[in-house]
This record gives C-alpha cells, structure tokens and sequence, in this order.
C-alpha cells in the first residue's frame, strides 16, 4: 500500500508539541512495521484552525494526491496536524471516502467510508477543534490584557527601541535614537503643509531606510511611499496611546513622540480633500486605468497589451510576437481572488468617450453658476462639521487634563466612548461634502477648455476625470460584437 505523509506544526515556542521532523519520522516508522511504501511526504509550518490567515499551500497538495487517487492512505501523526477546522475535515473526509483513500492517525488507519470510522474522526475533529477555539480565546484574553495595561504586543513600532531582561520580560520601550526624529519629522512637515509625496521623496533621496525590510522583490528600491508616511500619521500609538482591534484603549506604556494635540491636527488635515492620495495618478501613464470600472462586477478596469491581426503569414507561418503590432486595451481585472475578465474596451476609444463627454459638460453655460453655488453651500457645512469636530476635541483634551489631575482614567475612558462616536461621524460626513478641486474650477474658467485640457498634465486631467464621472463599461450585446471605433451604447458615465 502506497502512503502520503502529512507533517505540520504551527509556531510552537513551548518546544512541547513534536517537531516536523519527529512526526515524519514516527510515521515513516508506523509504515514500516505494516510493510507500506511511503511514496510522497509533504511538510508545512502554519496554523490548521479556522482562526488562520494563511493559506495552507501544502496541504492542497494533500488533497490533490488523494483527488488523484496517487496514495491509498494519507497519514499523520495526529488528527490535529490535518486540520482543527470542521469544514477542511468535511473536505478530507469527502474526498477520502469518494476515492477509496484512509486517512491514518495515532497508530490506527480509518476508512472514511464506514459510519463507526467517520464517527470516531468525527468526534476527534471536534475536540480538536474546540481545543483551537479555546486557545484563540485565551490568547484573545491576553491580548486585550496587554492592551488594557499598555503595554505592545506585536512587531515593534517604527521609532522605538525595547529593552529586554534575561527571561524576556520588558523592562522599557524608548524613543529609537535615528528612527524616533525621521518620525517627528514626518508630522511636522505635515503640519507646515507639505504633502506625503514630497515627505516621501525627501526621505528617499536622503536614503533614510524605510520602516520595514522589503519582502517583495518588486518593491526593492521603492523606498518611501505616501501610504507608509499616511500609516506613520494615521497610528495613535506615536500620540502615546494604545490601540487594540481598531480602537483606542487607553494610556500606552511608552512615552509619545507626538503630543495628543499634533496628532489631532493632522487627523483633521486628512479631511481635507486636497490632500487626497493613494489614487496612484501621480504615476500613472494611462488617463482611465484604475478610474473606469467593469459594468458587471465593478472591478477597476487596468490596461493590458493585445496583439493585432492575425498570428500567421500567407503562407500559414507563425508571426513572432516580436513583430506583431499591438494596441492597449482597458480590461477588468476581476473581484478578488478570481480570475479572468468580464469587459474590456479599446483605449483609445475609451479615453475619446470619456473626454468628450467632459468636455462637453463644461462648455455647458450652466455649469459655472451650478458649481459656485454648490461648491459656496457644501464648504459651509463642511466648515461648520471641522469646526464642532474641533469643539469635541478640546473637550476631550480638557477632559484628558483633569483626569490627569485626579488620577481618574475612568472619566477619560467614559467620555471618549461617549464622544468618539460622534467625531467619527461627523469627520466621515465632513468627507463626503468635498469642495470641488481647484483644477476642475480653473478648467471649467478657461476661456477655451479643450486648449486648456490639453495643456494639463495626465495627473490633473485624471484629478478631473474622478471629480466628475465614474465612466462604467458594459459588455457587448449580442449582435453588436466586432463592431470597429468607439461604442458609446457601451459606456455608461455616472455623473458626481
């Protein structure tokens, strides 16, 4: 009989559970008092419970080997090290008994197919199953501790340093002596006005070391990025408090490398819509990619390389893509997590539809008057929300001030679950009353717009594609497909 050896482990610093290798090595013994071949051994590190965030890549493996029908049996050292998770074991358990494969544990082999056999698996799983719900708890529980008392928990924040006592206990975190003013930095040229990328380049070009060692070969050499300096100013933690599952808990147990009022301030500045970011038009080389969406799933539509004509001579030879013309198209990626594509349109066309129906909206003779009006009302309510936001802050630093006092953290924890809240709301409906932007209205002035179009760099006329319309490309309807040149029945354009 032809036998796959399974072995995990999950990150087991108490050194009690057994080794891959000591698995391997126990069940390879097993198969070799029954006198069985062990034809394939697959080995992974990682967490088999439904709480994971990791694929289990190696265990896919498993499942094919038996979906193939490569092994007779499957073996492991114990039920857990297949899974603790119900669902996978209705998986194995499935898949073994619909292709005649036993699955091995603990000295004894199971056929899948016999009730009594599902039943004592069955009844394994859930314990082992139970036994990772109460682990999630417990360690759930030490967190929220931690959390409570300050202290961290995790990867160490970027401008500290902690020191450790011989039983790695912590005996302090302090302010990291090169990283700790790169921080300070970052909020202060904020608050004078500058902008992420400008931050971002400047620290590159001083070859200040980024906050993580880069993992992804494609980002090596990136450096700084504007959504790393908005993570350093989005974290409370640098304002000296601690942050677990999202929100605010209290006191951290270091000391803050920003006061509580700067840090406040730079949260408001991120409600101003002129410092928008992360919508990669600063390099982008496409004026819709990323701006267009699929009509099916709503998916951003990017641009792709297609090959033009035919792939083979007269004379029926293969043409190397070499020396095949190409063109651009926009094509829907996809949700994620899937694969393949639902619409796709020329770019080209794409690109004339879209910026003919702008342009022709601003020439209109009513879109001035519209857009003053609307832009006058929406930026006095969006001053009056900044301004009760600001009036809950300082209550709230007022509150942090007499707490300190009175030594009293339960009135500082009262009033920020009672005012929190009603911040955050009104700081999201401060976001959605967006001023128009200042390249749109000096557009729209212009005396002649389409000049004027042509003049902006591909930046701004995407900064004034996404103030405007959200241009949606629907698929083909039968009968029209193969059509050449532009297909406005296709484009819908969802005006803001």
């Amino acid at each position: 009989m032809n036998v796959l050896i399974y072995a995990r482990v999950s990150h087991d610093k108490s050194a009690q559970g057994r080794s891959v290798a000591e698995q391997i090595h126990e069940t390879t013994q097993w198969a070799e008092r029954e006198n069985w071949t062990v034809a394939e051994i697959v080995q992974e590190t990682g967490s088999a419970s439904r709480y994971a965030r990791k694929a289990r890549h190696a265990w896919d493996e498993v499942m094919d080997a038996i979906k193939e029908r490569r092994v007779d049996a499957v073996l492991t050292w114990e039920a857990s090290r297949a899974t603790r998770d119900l669902a996978v074991y209705g998986q194995l358990r499935e898949a073994c008994a619909a292709h005649g494969v036993r699955w091995g544990y603990s000295g004894t082999l199971y056929d899948l197919r016999d009730r009594s056999d599902r039943f004592r698996t069955g009844l394994d799983m859930l314990m082992a199953e139970d036994e990772a719900a109460r682990t999630s708890e417990r360690v759930q529980r030490s967190m929220r501790a931690m959390a409570d008392r300050g202290q961290p928990h995790g990867k160490l924040l970027y401008g500290y340093t902690r020191t450790y006592g011989p039983n790695r206990e912590l005996i302090s975190i302090d302010p990291h002596p090169e990283q700790a003013p790169i921080v300070q930095e970052i909020y202060q040229r904020t608050l004078a006005g500058d902008s992420l990328y400008a931050i971002a380049q400047s620290l590159n070009k001083r070859g200040i070391p980024t906050r993580r060692p880069v993992r992804n070969p494609r980002r090596e050499g990136q450096g700084w990025i504007t959504q790393s300096i908005k993570q350093v100013l989005k974290n409370p933690a640098y304002a000296g408090l601690r942050v677990h599952q999202g929100e605010v808990v209290g006191p951290a147990a270091w000391d803050g490398l920003i006061n509580h009022e700067d840090w406040e301030k730079v949260q408001t500045i991120f409600l101003d819509p002129k410092r928008k970011t992360r919508t990669g038009d600063t390099t982008a080389r496409h004026l819709l990619s990323g701006i267009a969406t699929c009509g099916v799933c709503g998916s951003a539509m990017l641009t792709n390389k297609q090959y033009a004509g035919r792939n083979k001579d007269k004379n029926g030879n293969l043409i190397p893509t070499k020396d095949r013309d190409t063109y651009l198209t926009y094509l829907c990626k996809g949700p994620n997590g899937t694969s393949g594509f639902h619409v796709s349109m020329k770019e080209e066309h794409l690109d004339l539809l879209v910026t003919e129906a702008i342009l022709a909206r601003l020439e209109r003779p009513d879109f001035l008057p519209a857009l003053g009006e609307g832009d006058r009302v929406r930026e006095e309510e969006r001053e009056a929300l900044l301004a009760e936001i600001a009036e809950l802050q300082a209550w709230l630093e007022k509150v942090r001030e007499r707490a300190l006092d009175e030594r009293d953290l339960d009135l500082l924890f009262d009033q920020e679950r009672r005012v929190k809240p009603k911040i955050s709301e009104l700081q999201e409906r401060a976001k959605e009353l967006t001023s128009l932007d200042p390249v749109v209205k000096e557009l729209a002035e212009a005396e002649n717009i389409r000049v004027h179009w042509e003049a902006l760099s591909l930046e701004d006329q995407r900064r004034v594609i996404r103030m405007l319309v959200v241009p949606v490309v629907g698929r083909a309807t039968p009968g029209t497909r193969g059509r050449k040149g532009p297909r406005p029945d296709r484009v819908r354009l969802h005006w803001r």
